[in-house]
């Protein structure tokens, strides 16, 4: 393929030829683009990544170490991504990719580790800022179902943290979440385990003038328009950690504050279900676990009409609007409530959940949380 074809695809033969893949798929900081939007579009035919199983398998690598740009995978039809592991967002090195990941199909969003110790990952990335606005989110968007199938599957938030010292009169908001939306159902199983956690959104700062607006956002977040079912012999559940520790020192200040590190499964569907099930074995274990929101965090006002308010949020909720049943079924469940931060400021670490429907559950834990 020619360069003009490969940089700028014009037929569904050349669009959908990953011979462009190094530029567009595994995208590693030697090849980025900074400040630019990394974009793949694909045919009404979809985009498929397919790889050799087993040991022959490759790394398939979706993310950029570029605080600037971007980068998207769009299909029509259906987006497949598989490879010995799959690695989205902060996932594709150590030090965490800061640029936001999008993928998004017509139809349905398949990533699939087919390596015997398989991972598939996505994990949002790290941004530490003073000012203005981070962004190193992933974003999973599906017209039909999203599917994350591997030996071990894991969904994290990033790391969004503000730490505006005494800056004043300003906006700052971090997104280092990670958000599966799709308009079917959404399957995740991992042969060994499943592991969903908020990250860490961290705030911190005092202000002595105008109105500061500050956020931070490091939740996980799965909606289906139908049926969230998972899978796995042990399932993880578990908020992330969620910090608030503002400050208004003036006359008519303001200063809202707002960290969100929880997890969130919501089905919209009038009779949908969601269902945890840790496995077919007598070892299944689900877990469930409230993370640590505003833990050491206060909002405090000091002088002539200053106002300070503080939101951290770290909870795991298991809901929808209609929901019709909710089935946990293990050998063994563990509900565990976090520890919620007291102050002038709203902690939060509550387990939301309808009425539970348990099938076939030999220990069940309920343990409530502290309040430090």
């Amino acid at each position: 393929m020619c360069a003009e074809a490969r940089h700028s695809p014009t037929t569904d033969e050349e669009k959908n030829s990953f011979e462009r893949s190094p530029r567009r798929v595994n995208i590693s900081p030697s090849r980025s683009c900074p400040g630019c939007d990394l974009r793949y579009i694909g045919s009404a035919a979809g985009i498929s990544v397919g790889a050799q199983s087993g040991a022959q398998a490759q790394v398939v690598k979706i993310g950029a170490a570029d605080s600037l740009g971007s980068v998207v995978l769009s299909a029509k039809g259906n987006l497949s991504l598989a490879g010995h592991d799959v690695l989205v967002g902060g996932a594709v090195d150590s030090a965490g990719t800061t640029a936001p990941v999008r993928l998004e199909a017509g139809k349905n969003v398949n990533l699939t580790a087919t390596g015997i110790d398989g991972h598939v990952v996505l994990q949002g990335g790290n941004f530490d800022t003073s000012f203005g606005h981070g962004f190193g989110s992933i974003q999973v968007n599906a017209g039909g179902n999203i599917s994350l199938t591997g030996k071990h599957v894991i969904v994290h938030g990033g790391s969004a943290v503000i730490d505006i010292g005494s800056i004043s009169d300003v906006t700052v908001d971090v997104h280092t979440d990670v958000d599966l939306t799709a308009h079917g159902n959404v399957t995740i199983t991992g042969a060994a385990d499943v592991d969903i956690s908020g990250g860490k959104a961290s705030i911190q700062g005092t202000a002595s003038a105008g109105d500061d607006t500050l956020t931070a956002d490091a939740s996980v977040s799965i909606t289906a328009h139908r049926n969230i079912k998972v899978t796995g012999p042990v399932i993880t559940l578990q908020g992330g950690t969620a910090l608030v520790k503002t400050k208004a020192a003036g006359t008519s200040v303001g200063v809202d504050a707002s960290a969100d590190a929880g997890v969130s499964l919501l089905s919209l569907q009038h009779g949908g279900s969601i269902s945890l099930t840790g496995g077919s074995s007598s070892t299944g274990q689900v877990h469930i676990v409230g993370g640590v929101a505003g833990r050491g965090g206060l909002a405090s006002a000091i002088g002539d009409k200053s106002r300070a308010s503080a939101e951290a949020l770290a909870g795991v909720s298991i809901t929808g609007p209609a929901l019709r049943k909710l089935v946990i079924k293990a050998d063994r469940v563990d509900i565990s409530a976090g520890a919620a931060g007291a102050g002038s400021g709203t902690g939060s670490s509550v387990l939301a959940m309808p009425a539970t429907d348990l099938h076939e559950v030999k220990h069940y834990d309920i343990l409530f949380g502290t309040t430090l």
